[in-house]
């Protein structure tokens, strides 16, 4: 119960950063049709409500943390639990200048990928013993997936400060290629050395899948933007699915280091 719990908040998590990049999109799209048009976006009201709401889940899945005996998810409790206020405080907090929207665009996607970390520690599978296997002399593998999620996470945030007006497209299509480069082949090695290990082998090819749908989502809004097309709808899906892309791209990079690490001889104490 603890686990389906766990899933259910992070799900919902996931769907308040859609909220939010739907009106993010909302607003561009009626800065595009009139310039002079000061509007607010429908929905502008539901998004700090579910915000709150999360944080009221987040709570009740701390205490249920807090109840059991290990320290390690109560301490993922209490980061949970820091995040949900910080990001709610700063939702709330107008007005939402540059600064802020940055350390919202830090703060929600860890958020979410904390509630994922918490989902698979208290899944069924994490509780038993891993199926440890050499690294073969691949050494640049447990670096590499370790500094897979901090490479999406900047590349997150570089995609919020360019929606946001406040950095040149040029550092997010740079990041794009970066972190594709490191996950896919991070991905590619696990997947064609370990073929036979099934918590490695799904691990990497989820990573590998989201990553491929991630860097197509984002060609296709890039290339709308270009094509300055009228269909508002289909641009703003298109860079919503993107912004809900991005963060599953997240979530999946940590549960893949996770297992890496757990997996692979010399690895750290699982929780």
């Amino acid at each position: 119960m603890l686990h389906r719990f766990s899933v259910l908040v992070a799900f919902c998590a996931l769907v308040v950063i859609v909220s939010g990049a739907v009106i993010t999109s909302s607003k561009e799209a009626i800065a595009a049709e009139n310039a002079t048009l000061v509007e607010t976006p429908a929905g502008m009201d539901l998004h700090p409500a579910l915000g709150i709401g999360m944080s009221v889940l987040t709570f009740a899945l701390a205490v249920w943390l807090w109840t059991t005996k290990r320290m390690a998810l109560q301490a993922m409790a209490m980061v949970a639990v820091v995040l949900a206020g910080a990001d709610v405080w700063v939702v709330l907090r107008p007005p939402l200048d540059s600064s802020l929207v940055v350390l919202h665009a830090w703060l929600a996607p860890v958020f979410f990928t904390s509630l994922v970390a918490v989902a698979r520690f208290t899944s069924s599978n994490w509780m038993l013993e891993p199926e440890l296997v050499d690294d073969r002399g691949l050494r640049f593998l447990r670096p590499l997936a370790i500094g897979a999620p901090p490479l999406v996470l900047v590349q997150i945030v570089l995609g919020a400060m360019y929606r946001h007006k406040e950095a040149s497209v040029f550092w997010h299509m740079a990041g794009a290629l970066l972190v594709s480069l490191a996950t896919l082949i991070a991905s590619m090695v696990v997947i064609q050395q370990y073929p036979a290990h099934r918590v490695l082998r799904n691990s990497a090819t989820v990573l590998m899948s989201v990553v491929l749908v991630q860097v197509g989502l984002g060609v296709a809004a890039f290339t709308m933007q270009l094509l300055e097309t009228e269909n508002t709808l289909a641009l703003a899906i298109s860079t919503v699915s993107h912004v809900a892309t991005g963060n599953l791209t997240l979530a999946a990079s940590l549960v893949f280091t996770l297992e890496v690490q757990r997996c692979m001889k010399t690895a750290f104490t699982r929780v």
